[in-house]
């Protein structure tokens, strides 16, 4: 029944293609639906009900033994026919208060189901977010801000939920105002054709501010972005505003933002809140020509009864207010939809940028690695970074690539770890193509320590054993060791279940390495990248922790990516960078000996040169 309530809708072409997730999203939750649904309609009915007991009163009040108001409301009072007023009133008090018991189990059972469905459904899609955020390339994740990521995984899903239980209600909404037409249509088809067509002068008019609250909503929602990239940028940035007494810039740059979603938020509550009282006014102008021309029926060969017009009266204004509630959902509805096409779009893999895992399973360097007339960039439109770049790494041996700031040094990493894929030209692994091997598979055989080190807000033990769950105590202890790192671990409160705090703050830039040295050889890998593993440290920091690099490089092949020289003297092979091409290549002293741009660096950094190198 779903799937075929699901394709008429979308066949009909009223809802774009952005909105056909809800469809699928709704019959995945299609119990709790049901149960919104079929509570929903037993609360009308009940509601329904409730009206209905009242014509006997009415009646008996007159002193009336038979009913005398239309088919099918007249089904209950027919039942007190020849019943006196007082029984009546008795019989209906009890009738009521069974009725209006059961009304309100239903009514908390749809308010219950409704709002787990909701939960439920903001942690799927803060799931599906998350998962899309750990699958989308790097250079799909770079053209974004972490603000923007912030909103996709946590805010915006709220929404989501919010809009799917709205949707499950609407449609009861519906049915209710649906039963309470027909029983006017039944009491007096004249006085409803009048109010049908007051109804549909103020659809026309709602509409007009369910767009404006469309359109506000979407800037809205683009301040708020706004607001949370600056909030966490300046967050991350909070030692160089610092640093440079830039506080009251920052709060003057917040504040305007601040006020700038002030101002959007303002609109949207405007628009949202506008409509309940302005309806609600023309509702009671339309419920006012209504009794009127009530009044002219009832003297008219009595076109009307009493009983009929009070019995009409009294469910016209039970109806105005669902008829109010069913317009503000529209104005929701419009306030929502920003919010869930940006969650939708995120996770639409149509239009994102993925690196897709090859199917051949790596099991250990054979020969070596080699780069193969590669050309890359990181944006189709941007400069490009290496250009015809041909390396080959032997299986085993250490080797050094260096070359000025905005070489392309470190891109041959992210290129090494399949962070991007290059536009031209090959990375192969013992000739075969990296894009070819299953990227999980060829992780594992890789280890790098990096400059710009990072640790999580965790114990020193989980950070060592973040490369490797669910690894022993020993393993862990022997990785730091060799990484020089068990000592000052020791010495610490805790020992191994310190907490780092954010980004290991409370560690100097010399530990933060040698517990990233711990972590990267936890899982004893065959292939090790340095890349500008020691550039920010001091002198001492760079001499335990190079001395650390030296030990755990022993029998692995090495990758040493490096500004300062020293630290690839003795490489196997050293490949000089310029430009994003390779211009020189050889060992230490070959090439110190072609006085080419390898020299020149050694002379800028001071170092000697020959054999004391």
């Amino acid at each position: 029944m779903f799937n075929k309530i699901k394709n008429y809708i979308l066949s009909t072409g009223l809802l774009k293609k952005e909105m056909k997730p809800f469809f699928r999203l709704i019959y995945k939750h299609r119990l709790s639906v049901l149960i919104v649904l079929i509570s929903s309609v037993l609360v009308s009915v009940f509601e329904g009900v409730t009206i209905a007991l009242l014509v006997p009163i009415l009646e008996g009040l007159k002193g009336q033994t038979t009913s005398v108001v239309p088919f099918p409301i007249s089904i209950l009072s027919s039942l007190f026919n020849g019943v006196d007023i007082g029984q009546r009133i008795r019989v209906v008090a009890l009738l009521m208060l069974v009725v209006v018991a059961l009304k309100g189990l239903f009514k908390y059972i749809n308010n219950l189901a409704g709002m787990l469905m909701q939960v439920d459904i903001n942690k799927e899609y803060r799931i599906l977010s998350f998962k899309q955020l750990l699958r989308l390339g790097m250079g799909d994740l770079n053209r974004r801000k972490a603000g923007e990521i912030q909103s996709f995984v946590f805010s915006f899903p709220t929404n989501l939920g919010g809009l799917v239980c709205q949707i499950a209600v609407f449609f009861p909404q519906l049915f209710t105002i649906m039963l309470y037409l027909s029983m006017l249509i039944i009491l007096s088809w004249q006085l409803t054709l009048l109010g049908i067509v007051l109804l549909l002068a103020t659809s026309l008019f709602s509409s007009r501010i369910v767009t404006l609250t469309k359109k506000a909503t979407e800037v809205a929602v683009n301040s708020g972005i706004q607001l949370n990239n600056f909030l966490i940028e300046s967050f991350s940035g909070i030692k160089v505003t610092h640093l440079f007494n830039r506080e009251r810039d920052a709060l003057r740059k917040f504040e305007q933002i601040a006020e700038s979603c002030r101002y959007n938020d303002s609109i949207v509550c405007r628009l949202r809140y506008l409509m309940p009282p302005l309806l609600e006014i023309v509702a009671m102008v339309g419920l006012t020509m209504i009794m009127i021309a009530g009044s002219f029926l009832m003297g008219r060969n009595g076109l009307v009864s009493l009983e009929a017009l009070l019995i009409f009266i009294y469910v016209l204004l039970r109806m105005v207010p669902n008829m109010l509630q069913l317009n503000q959902m529209r104005i929701e509805f419009a306030a929502n939809m920003p919010y869930i096409r940006k969650v939708i779009s995120f996770i639409d893999p149509s239009d994102k940028l993925y690196i897709k895992s090859g199917t051949i399973d790596f099991q250990g360097l054979k020969q070596g690695i080699e780069f193969r007339d590669l050309t890359f960039s990181y944006m189709v439109d941007e400069s490009v970074i290496l250009r015809n770049m041909s390396i080959f790494i032997p299986k085993g041996k250490k080797i050094g690539i260096v070359g000025p700031s905005g070489a392309g040094k470190s891109t041959i990493t992210e290129l090494l770890l399949r962070f991007y894929d290059p536009e031209k030209g090959q990375l192969l692994i013992d000739d075969i193509d990296l894009k070819d091997l299953d990227l999980l598979s060829w992780r594992k055989y890789i280890g790098v320590v990096s400059q710009e080190t990072f640790l999580f807000n965790d114990t020193v033990r989980n950070n060592i054993a973040y490369a490797k769950p669910g690894a022993t105590q020993e393993e862990i202890g022997q990785a730091a060791r060799r990484a020089h790192a068990h000592d000052f671990i020791s010495e610490m409160p805790r020992g191994y279940d310190t907490i780092l705090g954010e980004r290991g703050i409370l560690l100097s830039g010399g530990q933060r390495q040698r517990i990233a040295i711990a972590r990267a050889i936890l899982c004893e890998p065959e292939i090790l990248v340095f890349d500008e593993a020691t550039s920010s440290l001091d002198t001492e920091s760079e001499r335990i922790v190079q001395q650390a690099l030296d030990e755990i490089g022993r029998g692995r092949t090495v990758i040493t990516i490096a500004h300062r020289l020293s630290t690839v003297s003795d490489a196997d092979k050293i490949f000089v960078i310029e430009g994003g091409s390779i211009v020189e290549q050889g060992d230490h002293l070959s090439l110190l000996g072609a006085n080419g741009l390898y020299k020149k660096l050694v002379e800028m950094q001071s170092l000697k040169t020959g054999a004391s190198l």
